[in-house]
Formats: C-alpha cells, sequence, structure tokens
C-alpha cells in the first residue's frame, strides 16, 4: 500500500491500530452476546469492555520476540488478556474462548471492507455530482465524435460526460447491492464452521450487533463474496481509465480540445519548457492496471483446499487495502480533474465547422439523396467520393458536392437534387442532434425529468 496513491482514510482503515481495533471489537461482541444470554455476568463484559486494551509494540514483542508465538492473533489476545490482568479482571481466559482465529479475524476483515467500500462510494457520488453539473454546463457545446480515431458526426461535450455519469450511477448501485448481499457476512462457527462448541445464538447476536449475517461455512467466509467486490473495483477502474483515455486523446497538441488543471509554477518537462503534459490522466492509466491484477488475485483466492489453508492470507494482506486504497484514489483524482477541466469551446467548435471539412454529413446528405429518388449505392458512392476528394484538396465538402456530379448516369449535383438551403441544412449540427442529446440526458439524469414533472 503506497502512500502516495492513499487517502489519510484509507491509510488510517488499513493500518495496524484499525485491525486490532476492529478485531477487538468483533470479540468483545461475542462476549457481550454470551453475558445476554446468561453465559456470563453482565458486569463481568463491562469491565471487559472497559479494560480490554493493547499496543502495537507489545503484539510484535509477542509475535516476534526470541520466544514469540509466531502468531499474531495469539499475540493479540494475549495482549489483552495481560491488559486485563493488569487491570484487576478476573476470568481474563474468557477472552477469546471458543472462537478461532478466523471466527474473529473475517468478521473484522468483513467490518474493514464495508468501511472501505463506503468511502468508495461516497467518492463516488461526489465524481456523479462533478459529471453532472459539468455535462449540464456543456449540454450544448458542440464537439467532433470519434470513430476508430477518426472524425464521425458531431456530438456535445456534454453528452460525454453524461453518459460517464450513467455509468458511474451503475457502478455505485452496484457497489451499494455488493455491500447488502456480498460484505454482509460473518463467521463464529468455530474450527471448521460446525459451531462445535458455540451455542449458535450466542453466535448469530453476536454478529447482529457487528450489523453481520450469519451463514454456512467452513473455518472461513467463502472468498466468491470477497471475488466480487475485487471484481467491480476493476470494473470502476476500467470506467475511470475510459474516462481518462477520452480526455487524453482530446488533449493531444493536435487537436487541443481539453486541458489539465494546473497548479501556477507547474513544469511539464526538465528540458523542453514547452510541455503541458497530461500526468494526472496517465497516473490513472497505470492504477487501473494494478487494480486489474488485484482483482485477477482475488479470482484465485476463491479456491481453497477443503475447509482452510493459509495461502488466501498473503494475498489478501496486500490486495484489500491495495485495491480499495487505489480505487479511492483514482476517483478521487477523476473528480478533481473533471472540475478544473479547461475545456477549449471555441477548440471544438473550430473541429467541426472547420476542421472536419464538413465531411460528418454525408450521412445527413445520404439519405436526403435517397429521400429525393437516388438509389442507395449511387448515394453512398457519391458521399464517399465527395469526403475524400474534399480531404484530399482540403476544400469544404460543401462546395465539392456542389461541382461535383452524383453518378455517370445522374449527371445533377447535390444542391441540384435537393437544392441549395436544403443541402445547407444537412450541415446544421445542433439540429441533427438536438432530439436525441434531449432524450439522452432525461437517461443520464432521470432525477432532472422527475423534479421538471413535480414542477
Amino acid at each position: 500500500m503506497l502512500s502516495r496513491y492513499s487517502s489519510k482514510q484509507m491509510q488510517a482503515l488499513w493500518g495496524e491500530r484499525s485491525k486490532w481495533s476492529l478485531m477487538l471489537l468483533v470479540e468483545l461482541a461475542y462476549i457481550k452476546a454470551k453475558a445476554q444470554l446468561a453465559y456470563l455476568p453482565m458486569s463481568l463484559y463491562e469491565q471487559f469492555r472497559k479494560h480490554s486494551k493493547f499496543t502495537l509494540k507489545r503484539i510484535d514483542e509477542i509475535e516476534n520476540g526470541p520466544e514469540g508465538t509466531g502468531h499474531d492473533v495469539l499475540a493479540f489476545v494475549k495482549t489483552v488478556q495481560e491488559s486485563l490482568r493488569k487491570a484487576g479482571v478476573e476470568r481474563d481466559g474468557e477472552f477469546h474462548k471458543g472462537l478461532s482465529s478466523y471466527n474473529a479475524q473475517d468478521p473484522a476483515n468483513m467490518l474493514r471492507l464495508r468501511k472501505a467500500n463506503g468511502l468508495i462510494i461516497e467518492a463516488l457520488y461526489k465524481l456523479y455530482n462533478s459529471l453532472k453539473s459539468m455535462s449540464l454546463k456543456h449540454k450544448w457545446t458542440l464537439m467532433l465524435a470519434y470513430t476508430h480515431v477518426q472524425d464521425a458526426e458531431p456530438t456535445t461535450f456534454g453528452h460525454l460526460l453524461a453518459n460517464y455519469a450513467f455509468q458511474i450511477r451503475q457502478r455505485i448501485h452496484k457497489l451499494e447491492r455488493i455491500m447488502e448481499e456480498d460484505l454482509c457476512w460473518g463467521n463464529m462457527g468455530g474450527t471448521v464452521g460446525t459451531y462445535a462448541g458455540i451455542d449458535i445464538k450466542v453466535a448469530e447476536l453476536a454478529l447482529s450487533e457487528l450489523g453481520l449475517k450469519p451463514r454456512i461455512d467452513t473455518q472461513i467466509i467463502s472468498r466468491d463474496n470477497h471475488a466480487e467486490f475485487m471484481c467491480e473495483l476493476a470494473i470502476i477502474a476500467g470506467v475511470i481509465e475510459e474516462m481518462a483515455r477520452t480526455f487524453h486523446i482530446r488533449m493531444h497538441s493536435a487537436i487541443h480540445e481539453l486541458e489539465e488543471p494546473k497548479k501556477k509554477g507547474y513544469r511539464g518537462s526538465s528540458a523542453m519548457s514547452h510541455k503541458r503534459n497530461p500526468n494526472l490522466t496517465e497516473q490513472l492509466f497505470g492504477l487501473a492496471r494494478l487494480i486489474r491484477a488485484a482483482a485477477m488475485a482475488a479470482l484465485e483466492n476463491i479456491e481453497t483446499l477443503d475447509y482452510r489453508d493459509i495461502a488466501q492470507s498473503i494475498v489478501e494482506r496486500h490486495i484489500f487495502p491495495d485495491a480499495t486504497s487505489l480505487v479511492h484514489h483514482a476517483v478521487t483524482k477523476m473528480t478533481k480533474l473533471v472540475e478544473g477541466l479547461v475545456v477549449c469551446t471555441d477548440r471544438m467548435k473550430e473541429r467541426v465547422e472547420v476542421d472536419s471539412l464538413g465531411v460528418w454529413a454525408t450521412q445527413q446528405v445520404r439519405i436526403a439523396l435517397m429521400d429525393a429518388g437516388v438509389s442507395y449505392d449511387e448515394a453512398y458512392l457519391y458521399t464517399q467520393a465527395c469526403a475524400f476528394q474534399a480531404v484530399s484538396e482540403k476544400r469544404h465538402i460543401l462546395d465539392v458536392m456542389c461541382v461535383k456530379e452524383v453518378s455517370e448516369t445522374n449527371k445533377n449535383t447535390a444542391d441540384g437534387v435537393l437544392g441549395v438551403d436544403k443541402l445547407k441544412s444537412c450541415f446544421d449540427a445542433k439540429s441533427y442532434i438536438e432530439s436525441g442529446i434531449e432524450y439522452s440526458f432525461t437517461k443520464a439524469f432521470p432525477e432532472l425529468t422527475e423534479i421538471s414533472a413535480a414542477v
């Protein structure tokens, strides 16, 4: 877990103190449940709650000292039991009694993942709102769409951002579902999940106290649940990467429709002072690669030998902190990028009206010609030839169409078939896309439609 790419919240969540604090929370929930069901005096639970303490230093000494246990959970248990004895609490052996290591560790880990998921959902809502705000601002900022890295047809920058907002909202809903269906389980079923030596009612009550649900288990919670979460994080990273890649293309010197926000005193290159490198955008490409790798490890972690082996442990100590922290960082950085984007609206308009030479209108013209009686093939070949000629001669396609004959058998030019006004109307970009843009925004932001309907 790299602090450079982790928020303070994530660093605190995945730190050692948080780990053992949540383990203590699980252990105390179990003792409280035993007291509530009269297995222990409630006064004893209150003493445990008040005096159960640990220090990271003491845990490390017991685990790794000259006569260390070599077992971190046992070291934690011994540390807490010592604190109880020092406080004069009797029956310190009740702490962790009847539980396996993973009866405490798995629920604690699930609580950690739930907290991490909550932070990511919160960050995604901020990104969604930023995309929504920017898309509404640029709803009618015309620009060219690209397909297969070629000029396609006009769209708006707002439409592009609205599409991303829709994707982010889908991801939020998926994480919320995962919170309810996958990151909801706890296990206190003993060493092999049979509840041997454990009252099932105590286990159920303890998990309920933690906000978790019981289920059938082995020694651990099945890792398909964790893999579902990790794969969703990889999908989120992919959406962020898609956004970054699209912005990156439009930051190209030859296109120059977008710029990253830059601080005063920014320097893009140690050698080339003219550079305005899209460093943040490119950083997001790399983060997505790491997150996908973590998801692959989580998929491989589903396999467990019989009722438990420890192969998963080393993997999870890395991938859970890394993936959640990196996704949270990527979402936060993308929000910053969206909010600070320099949108070169004049340049976008110039790309549509000047640089494209009007070739984006070939479909409009072709359909108009067909409506006027020209065959599909004849109209297609004609508009294609006009587009290629316009690009070759660096002339606007409208000028070409006013002098080029439709075919050898049809000596009319496009304006001859359609009339000048009709032909020129084919190049009105806004009217061409207007109804589609309006419709798309109702799908991206249904809440706006609901507000309008209420008013």
